[in-house]
């Protein structure tokens, strides 16, 4: 399972570097698409974009090591949980909006197969976080609940019986 999460991490990874480098390159039009998205005021449309350029990338990279890939799940469930909710809400409320997500790949507006891979996404960070593997007590030094904190002595003080 370790190789699994391991691998679905630096996908997951990747997919947000890509979408960081997009949202870069396309600057103005990130920028502009929320602008227009009836859920950012328009004043802190700037704000907002380089908000979530700069916490795409911290999700990106605490995915790649092991130390920090729990916490890199966790924090992209919520991302991509957050995310979903956004495209919910502009599916209901204003559906010709541009959601700004990715212009490489035509997300330039919202739909429900953008939708469905905004959940999958999550739920596969959230599965992940939950079955990937924590340290075990051995390797960080933790005892075992219930584990004497004190060895017992080898020899026994107890007087022997004649």
């Amino acid at each position: 399972m370790k190789v699994i999460t391991g691998i679905s991490a630096a996908l997951i990874s990747a997919f947000l570097f890509v979408g960081v480098a997009d949202k870069l390159m396309h600057w103005d039009m990130f920028v502009f698409a929320l602008g227009k998205n009836p859920l950012v005021p328009a004043l802190l449309s700037g704000a907002v974009a380089g908000g979530v350029i700069a916490i795409e990338a911290v999700v990106a990279c605490a995915l790649l090591p092991p130390a920090t890939r729990r916490t890199g799940l966790l924090l992209g469930m919520v991302l991509f949980g957050l995310f979903s909710v956004v495209i919910a809400l502009l599916l209901w409320l204003a559906p010709a909006s541009q959601c700004g997500c990715s212009f490489i790949a035509g997300f330039d507006k919202p739909t429900v197969r953008h939708l469905l891979l905004n959940l999958l996404i999550a739920l596969l960070c959230g599965y992940l976080f939950g079955t990937s593997d924590r340290r075990s007590p051995t390797i960080n030094g933790l005892r075992m609940p219930g584990a004497a904190t004190t060895t017992p002595p080898t020899t026994s003080h107890q007087r022997s019986v004649p």
